[in-house]
């Protein structure tokens, strides 16, 4: 079944990223392949599904979520962060923008929706919230729910929020036709993952493919579009040792 959710950031500038990920926001880490290319640990971990929209067609979109923001602000402020814009109040929480180096803006933002992972109290990096953009949200939600079984909330007027497996985070060169970031789901023996699946309904594409990171298929979710399924024969981030944390 469903074990993990693997997240690809593309950056024009990857070793400047991931140097960023480890001393600023000290997130734990194992080295996958031996050549410093580190798979990162993130905190606890939700989905959400959005409709597309012109502005946000093909592209996915990782939020870092605390606390309390001003001190959270204040903490990365201190590790040397940058911050662009203002801080603004939305209806879903207190939000501000983060300069990753390298990589570009990530949101960050204090939650004032109900989440998917209950946050620990105190300053510092919490969770994270990726979006997922969809063509027909209704119908990739219902694959979520009803193919995925994964637990969610109402993040309010029905939407709901669904808590991600355990999550990782690896910072991968950006491609000039790449341009998005990813969410790839982890399992631990593919095959019968397929077959658990395909019994729910579920569709695939494409044949089953060894690469050198692990072995690979294709979920393709309603409305939403292909997704990657592997079991990873790298070290993932739930391997980590947290004593690697500067």
């Amino acid at each position: 079944m469903i074990t993990g959710a693997h997240t690809v950031l593309h950056a024009e500038d990857p070793p400047l990223a991931r140097a960023y990920l480890r001393e600023v926001l000290r997130l734990t880490r194992v080295n996958a392949t031996g050549d410093d290319r580190p798979i990162f640990g993130l905190p606890p971990a939700e989905i959400a599904v959005h409709p597309t929209e012109p502005a946000t067609s093909g592209r996915h979109e990782l939020y870092l979520m605390c606390a309390e923001l001003d001190d959270t602000v204040a903490e990365l402020t201190d590790r040397g962060a940058e911050f662009t814009g203002e801080v603004s109040r939305q209806r879903w929480g207190t939000l501000a923008t983060l300069v990753v180096p390298g990589l570009g803006p990530v949101r960050l933002y204090q939650p004032t929706h109900p989440t998917a992972q209950d946050l620990a109290p105190g300053a510092g990096i919490t969770g994270a919230h990726t979006v997922l953009f969809a063509e027909d949200a209704d119908r990739a939600r219902a694959v979520l729910r009803d193919v995925l079984r994964l637990p969610a909330v109402d993040g309010g007027g029905g939407w709901p929020i669904f808590a991600a497996p355990p999550s990782e985070l690896a910072v991968y060169p950006a491609a000039p036709d790449v341009g998005q970031h990813e969410l790839c789901l982890l399992c631990d023996d593919l095959e019968p993952t397929i077959r658990e699946l395909a019994d729910r309904g579920a569709e695939f594409g494409g044949d089953v493919s060894l690469r050198g990171w692990g072995v690979v298929t294709t979920l393709v979710v309603g409305g939403l579009g292909p997704v990657t399924l592997y079991q990873p024969l790298h070290p993932v981030g739930d391997d980590r040792d947290v004593s690697d944390t500067p």
